[in-house]
């Protein structure tokens, strides 16, 4: 079973597309970010190289501890 979320990302430069998809199976669950039409070295790809790492870490830590990551 997948659970689907877009969202529309903007910064100054040309609008991008995030996608959030959970798929369950059994006690596990996956979270797959996908973030399209982000054009080289503008302001959007410049924060989602370190931004989508650091969020979704922060986020399974939290899962898995109950406390988020400190702040970078």
């Amino acid at each position: 079973r997948a659970t689907g979320v877009d969202h529309a990302w903007l910064f100054a430069d040309a609008p991008s597309r995030v996608t959030f998809e959970i798929t369950t199976e059994g006690a596990l669950s996956t979270v797959t970010v996908t973030h399209d039409d982000v054009l080289d070295g503008t302001a959007t790809a410049t924060e989602v190289a370190t931004g989508w790492p650091y969020l979704l870490s922060n986020l399974k830590t939290y899962v898995e501890t109950g406390a988020p990551m400190p702040p970078r």
